[in-house]
């Protein structure tokens, strides 16, 4: 007949296994704060609400004129499109500038973010002398320094047309202006582009890869006229050029760059 002593070693083994994962499990258990201080660490931190800026002179709407084949997405269509950007474009440091795509009026504004000062009137962006008509309106807004220079550039992108990039105009003199801005194709403007969203890292084929030359306002002070980038103003590339002399032509360095990485991996 067995013992209780030895009935107990027999299961001291698994005693001090449950024992220990009691002990880690107690251990291992997240902290969790109470109610009071949850609410001590939340007041801490608040938002406020702003208005965002908006234009005069321009007539708002709730609903877009569509195709009579659309009417019945009228509602949505005049939902996309609203949309802003932060961004340094006045140079001052700090990332207190919008552009702002108002869905209400179809215009791209630039204005000093709320509660930064009145630096500067808001304004719409303008892209004549290139196509843009009531077939068309824009979807988003991209900053960066698309060419190179040291100043920040835009990338407006829309539904009916390719984007545009908006180039700083190094004569424009530091208050921002719409006249701060040459627009430049950055693809053929006879095509039919439908962007909802993009990323810069996007458009690093197109408009990326303009180069320094694109504006001839950015380096010649007696001219405000845009030049196409010299990437476009090339036309059909002989059919004896190789493929990286092709892409380079017609696209640009960092686009055939990029075509050439592309092909090397597949070849892997």
């Amino acid at each position: 007949m067995n013992s209780p002593v030895s009935h107990f070693r027999r299961k001291s083994a698994l005693i001090a296994g449950l024992a220990l994962v009691a002990v880690l499990y107690g251990f291992m258990r997240e902290p969790q704060l109470s109610d009071e201080e949850s609410r001590a660490l939340a007041s801490r931190f608040h938002f406020t609400q702003l208005p965002l800026p908006t234009l005069s002179g321009y007539p708002q709407k709730t609903v877009r004129a569509v195709h009579p084949s659309l009417a019945r997405i009228s509602a949505w269509i005049s939902s996309v499109g609203a949309a802003v950007a932060l961004a340094d474009l006045d140079g001052d440091g700090l990332p207190n500038d919008l552009c702002h795509i108002d869905p209400r009026n179809d215009q791209a504004m630039v204005a000093p973010a709320p509660g930064t000062g009145d630096r500067y009137p808001p304004f719409a962006l303008n892209y004549a002398p290139l196509r843009y008509d009531a077939t068309m309106a824009p979807m988003g807004c991209l900053s960066g320094d698309l060419n190179e220079d040291g100043l920040a550039d835009l990338l407006v992108y829309f539904w009916g047309r390719p984007p545009i990039a908006l180039l700083r105009r190094a004569a424009a003199g530091p208050a921002l202006a719409s006249a701060s801005y040459a627009p430049v194709e950055v693809a053929d403007a006879a095509e039919r582009w439908f962007s909802n969203a993009g990323t810069l890292a996007a458009w690093t084929a197109t408009a990326m890869s303009m180069s320094s030359s694109a504006i001839t306002s950015k380096t010649e002070a007696t001219s405000s006229t845009p030049r196409a980038p010299a990437w476009r103003r090339c036309t059909t590339p002989s059919p004896s050029l190789s493929t990286a002399a092709k892409n380079t032509c017609c696209y640009g360095p960092a686009a055939a760059a990029a075509a050439d990485n592309r092909r090397s991996v597949s070849r892997r």
